[in-house]
């Protein structure tokens, strides 16, 4: 259980992660 939810906020900070990156890239952009 401890596993699973280790994994499922790892996922959600990865995703975190991505889309700040992809707000930098748009605000470079424009």
């Amino acid at each position: 259980m401890k596993t699973l939810s280790k994994q499922t906020f790892t996922l959600i900070e990865l995703l975190a992660v991505i889309a700040i990156m992809s707000m930098n890239n748009s605000a470079g952009l424009f």
